[in-house]
């Protein structure tokens, strides 16, 4: 959740990414970015229905 202070609202969804071997900066962003655009996406979605209500 978002509030007045830099990086300090509360965590209500986080997603996990794996990191391979062969991994660079590069191709970790990309697959964080992926990971955080459908994550949005899945909690706007229960936000919504009701799954996750606010406020927290």
């Amino acid at each position: 959740m978002v509030d007045a202070e830099y990086d300090h609202g509360r965590t209500i969804a986080i997603p996990e990414v794996s990191i391979e071997p062969a991994d660079d900066l590069a191709s970790i962003e990309r697959r964080v970015m992926h990971a955080e655009c459908k994550l949005f996406i899945e909690t706007i979605r229960k936000i919504a229905t009701g799954a996750l209500p606010l406020p927290l």
